[in-house]
């Protein structure tokens, strides 16, 4: 019997080969293609990585299983991206006799629920929360050995106590996966390397058309790029007509080793060819415009992106965004209030209270701020505090630093007037206003729950 163990890189070859040999019963002799086998008597020949196997090897191995002298089984764990020939394990003479049971078992990615097993392995079921787990899978895309890499790094440096793991900070590829891609990346040649760069930039299963857009081929030359990318083992069919890495964190590693002004030329393609989908990414779009130094365009995009998410009901999606750019010095005056008071609206509505906190603290500390702006978001500060957060004497300070910000902005300063002759305070009630109303002391969660001033009703 012949057992065939086929799986891309890191799928989990050893680890069967190696349960499959500990499970043996004593009576039965392995051996290595080296040896002669015995005259009688269960005999196993495992051969892992059969796609670097030196010629010899290969050649034993080929007369071996043509005339098997005593009871034999055979276990070859192979690479199929890497064999000489494709789907040929032994090469161009690969001949299996009539009387050879032959079995072929083949490794894929992990699912969810397998990354779960081993996180939980790893760190305990009570350090394993569904982002975390999430996280794992994404990054890795269920590659088993990235998976166990990734959890090595996470044993090795715990979060902060008190924090859940995540594997959102590390960025960094496990060296392991860094030096496949490396390796792969660099057999495929110079000519061709554009394709595997353009994947990387694009960072999804792509088709060949956006391949080819990104990386500035045409014709056949794209055609024998692909072509050697996907022989090279750095890209893989993804179905549908898309090609792709194994991984995000696979993918990053390629981005490294482009050049810079390449990857520009690289970003700079792939935000034009984002920006002519329907509907935009915006988000993806400001990225690349970012990488290749359109800070005008960055900014639109960004602008673009954060709106789509309030209008879609995802303003937690627009709060890192926001303030991921806000924190830069790309953002001229004017469009940072812009961008704070949208940040500022988003994160009242779509964020916790104490994340909203955060938020607002760190926008009306920021200089650049015009004034009236900065008193705006002041006072939504000052609501949140006095009426969610349970810090009155804060709220009340920030009130009333937002009443002498908002001269000349007599809507909003009424709001703050009318919030600052609550009755909050020791003994005193403070004001509850059913969900959904909109009283003066609401923050603004939305344009319906703005202080008005109250309409005279006509009668008789």
């Amino acid at each position: 019997m012949l057992l065939l163990v086929e799986g891309a890189a890191g799928t989990g070859k050893s680890y069967l080969v190696h349960r499959l040999t500990a499970a043996l019963p004593p009576t039965v002799r392995r051996m290595t293609p080296e040896e002669s086998p015995p005259d009688s008597g269960p005999v196993l020949t495992v051969v892992e990585d059969v796609h670097r196997a030196r010629p010899g090897v290969v050649a034993r191995l080929i007369r071996l299983l043509a005339e098997p002298r005593t009871p034999l089984a055979c276990v070859l764990s192979y690479r199929p991206e890497e064999l000489a020939v494709p789907g040929l394990v032994l090469g161009p003479a690969t001949e299996f006799p009539a009387m050879l049971t032959v079995v072929r078992h083949v490794l894929g990615p992990l699912d969810v629920t397998a990354v779960r097993r081993m996180a939980e392995d790893a760190l305990g079921a009570d350090h394993c929360t569904a982002d975390l787990v999430d996280g794992l899978y994404r990054a890795s895309g269920g590659v088993a050995q990235t998976v166990a890499d990734l959890l090595d790094d996470l044993v090795a440096r715990p979060p902060v106590p008190g924090q859940p793991y995540s594997v959102a900070d590390r960025t960094g590829t496990p060296p392991r996966l860094e030096a496949l891609v490396l390796r792969r990346t660099a057999a495929v040649p110079e000519e061709h390397r554009a394709v595997v760069f353009a994947a990387a930039v694009l960072d999804e299963p792509a088709a060949s058309r956006d391949l080819a857009a990104v990386a500035g081929l045409r014709g056949q030359p794209f055609h024998h790029a692909l072509v050697a990318a996907c022989r090279a083992g750095v890209l893989e069919a993804r179905g549908d007509g898309r090609y792709g890495f194994t991984s995000p964190l696979a993918a990053a590693a390629a981005r490294r080793a482009a050049t810079g002004p390449a990857l520009e030329v690289l970003h700079r393609r792939a935000a034009r060819l984002l920006a002519a989908r329907q509907p935009v990414d915006w988000e993806r779009v400001a990225g690349h415009r970012l990488a290749c130094g359109d800070e005008r365009g960055w900014l639109h995009a960004v602008e673009r992106a954060a709106q789509s998410f309030e209008e879609d009901g995802e303003q937690q999606r627009a709060v890192p965004l926001l303030e991921s750019a806000l924190a830069t010095d790309l953002v001229p005056r004017q469009a940072r209030s812009r961008l704070a008071t949208l940040l500022a609206r988003c994160a009242v509505v779509g964020l916790r209270s104490d994340q909203t906190l955060r938020v607002l603290r760190h926008i009306v500390a920021d200089p650049g701020l015009p004034v009236g702006v900065r008193g705006e978001i002041r006072l939504d500060l000052g609501l949140l505090q006095c009426n969610q957060v349970g810090a009155v004497a804060e709220g009340l300070t920030e009130l009333t630093r937002a009443v002498g910000e908002l001269e000349g902005r007599p809507v909003p300063l009424a709001r703050a007037l009318s919030a600052l002759a609550m009755p909050y305070g020791p003994g005193s009630r403070s004001p509850r206003t059913p969900r959904g109303s909109s009283g003066p002391w609401r923050s603004r969660t939305s344009r319906a729950t703005r202080w008005s001033r109250p309409q005279s009703r006509r009668t008789g």
